[in-house]
């Protein structure tokens, strides 16, 4: 989850950059500093093996957006921009969470996002 977060965060298009960057370090810390690299390697991997599984990293892959949000009563405003980020962290803690039947699910309980006011 946390890298899927942080891909969030930072942008999924970004990390080809980043990576570069992390692996330049590297390179400068394992000659002047003589540390392994192996971590910095390891978390790459890691990354891409998150990214190959194809999760949401972006709001509007969600399966959820704010025709959904109308079509069940709400009234369009800043709030929605409160539900769809609420739903986004959901999804991206669990991206099994992310059909529109289970975050319309979410929506509909009783306490569906802490922090969003009726």
């Amino acid at each position: 989850a946390g890298i899927r977060h942080w891909l969030f965060r930072a942008g999924p298009g970004r990390f080809r950059d980043f990576a570069r960057v992390w692996v330049a370090k590297a390179r400068i810390d394992r000659r002047r500093l003589e540390r392994d690299p192996a971590p910095v390697v390891d978390l790459i991997m890691r990354i891409r093996r998150e990214l190959s599984k194809g999760p949401a990293l972006r709001l509007d892959e969600l399966e959820v957006n704010g025709r959904d949000l109308i079509a069940m009563g709400l009234k369009p405003g800043p709030r929605f921009g409160d539900i769809l980020d609420r739903l986004m962290e959901r999804v991206l803690d669990d991206p099994a969470v992310n059909t529109k039947e289970r975050l319309l699910a979410l929506l509909e309980s009783d306490d569906p996002l802490p922090g969003i006011q009726e």
